[in-house]
């Protein structure tokens, strides 16, 4: 069976690149999108978010944590498989791995960008290794071609 494709929508630099990580180039079978809590017309939002991108459906939700949380759920990340990120990034990052029982395995930084290195995620990787969780750090982009590279290398 065939994992949806999801698209992080507002949930910031971390679910952008975390869609694209993911195999993002198009839109797929759903979208989550940050609102804020509380809108009553929440279902109608939902319904035209997803008629706007072309997709089945999608999922509004609270915060940035929570389209990580379900994007790792959706991509299949469960209890005990590692998921690779940055030490330096907000917490969420590694809360959403933690909070489904997957293990956060934090790679060096490139010193110039503060974001990960290629070859310490390169290093790092592991059998049980499932995803790379890759934050962009003060609007500098990670070196996203570098890594899905290395992540097709890996299957």
């Amino acid at each position: 069976m065939a994992r949806p494709k999801i698209a992080l929508i507002g949930a910031g630099q971390i679910g952008g690149t975390l869609a694209h990580l993911i195999g993002l180039k198009e839109l797929g079978d759903v979208v989550l999108f940050d609102i804020a809590e509380g809108i009553p017309q929440g279902k109608a939002l939902e319904e035209d978010v997803a008629a706007y991108h072309g997709v089945k459906r999608a999922v509004a939700v609270a915060s940035g944590t929570d389209a990580l949380h379900l994007a790792l759920l959706a991509a299949g990340i469960k209890r005990g498989d590692e998921v690779i990120t940055s030490p330096f990034t907000f917490i969420a990052t590694a809360e959403a791995i933690s909070y489904i029982g997957a293990v956060p395995v934090f790679v060096d930084i490139h010193p110039d960008t503060f974001n990960l290195d290629v070859e310490s995620v390169r290093r790092n990787l592991s059998p049980r290794t499932k995803a790379i969780l890759v934050p962009d750090i003060f609007g500098q982009g990670a070196e996203l071609d570098a890594l899905m590279a290395l992540a097709r290398e890996r299957g």
